[in-house]
């Protein structure tokens, strides 16, 4: 089972339709790509690329924030993490609505989660595999 590809959206508790997807892919060992598809028309980006390297993540930076929501009320469950070094350095590619592309740097990465439990077991998972792959604790 692919955890990303069966609990990776955020949705709209009112229609139970899917607001954002996003699906965690390995390339190779560590390295992985990060996908967030935004289904809500009002939001410009359509589809955001992120290639990122596990081991440059602080595992004790993971992060369930309590008690989100979006513009509408609808509770989000996220899983947020940020690079040991704070530096943005992470290429994100974005497709627009318009059919532009671009790209811009990032610190952060973050993953939206059907259910709180979802967003736990991930975050678990995620600093594991951080740590495997060299994570480090930022040093300040």
């Amino acid at each position: 089972m692919n955890f990303s590809k069966e609990h990776g959206y955020a949705r709209n508790v009112t229609s139970n339709s899917k607001l954002q997807i996003n699906s965690l892919r390995v390339v190779e060992g560590c390295s992985v790509v990060v996908e967030h598809e935004y289904l809500e028309p009002s939001v410009k980006i359509r589809k955001r690329t992120d290639p990122i390297f596990l081991g440059d993540f602080d595992p004790a930076k993971i992060q369930v924030p309590p008690n989100l929501t979006d513009a509408a009320n609808n509770p989000m469950f996220m899983v947020q993490m940020e690079r040991s070094d704070s530096a943005r350095k992470i290429q994100t590619a974005a497709e627009m609505r318009d059919g532009s592309k671009k790209t811009f740097l990032i610190a952060e990465e973050f993953f939206y989660l059907d259910s709180p439990d979802a967003a736990e077991r991930f975050k678990k998972a995620l600093a594991h595999a951080i740590t495997l792959c060299g994570g480090k604790r930022a040093p300040f």
